[in-house]
């Protein structure tokens, strides 16, 4: 069974800005798991699916209706000595779409949700993440927590990413109404 996962994209132009931070992160405190996936919001976590026909028709047959949704990025936090992490501002409409996307999504018989999946939804964007020593995190935090970090986007789709070998790639995306 492949691995995949539901997320937002930020547009092209802001995941390159992020991208050149979490390459920076990446080499400055060793640190390369982050690098498998592109930079995005998780909606769904990793979940493992057996009949990719039936998952791509039903993912691209989702219609949600979500006024225009801007998100705001402010800053970096962490969890638990493991990620660094980039914070979103709080958002009511992104916590409606999660909420509405879970919903139908867990409705599809097959899902299976990956072990190390968080089940609480705390949206942000990974920079460094699980691979990094308690040292190389310390130091990671000691810097980025006097380091401000700004930026807003407004979400237009949802993608379906893949793990495929050692990295996660897009597959399909649908477009929010």
């Amino acid at each position: 069974m492949a691995l995949y996962f539901i997320a937002i994209l930020p547009p092209q132009d802001l995941q390159n800005r992020i991208q050149v931070i979490k390459n920076e992160a990446s080499k400055e405190y060793e640190s390369i798991k982050s690098l498998n996936s592109p930079p995005h919001i998780t909606i769904i976590p990793p979940f493992s699916f057996s009949d990719e026909k039936l998952l791509f028709n039903f993912f691209e047959s989702i219609s949600i209706y979500m006024p225009k949704l801007e998100i705001k990025l402010l800053n970096f936090g962490v969890f638990a000595k493991r990620t660094l992490y980039i914070k979103l501002e709080k958002n009511t409409k992104l916590d409606s779409l999660h909420g509405d996307v879970e919903q139908l999504f867990y409705e599809l018989e097959g899902v299976k949700q990956a072990k190390n999946s968080f089940h609480v939804f705390t949206p942000h964007i990974t920079l460094l993440n699980r691979d990094i020593t308690e040292e190389q995190f310390n130091r990671a935090w000691e810097k980025f927590r006097k380091t401000s970090f700004q930026a807003r986007f407004m979400v237009s789709e949802l993608v379906l990413l893949k793990h495929e070998g050692k990295k996660w790639n897009i597959v399909t995306s649908i477009s929010l109404c």
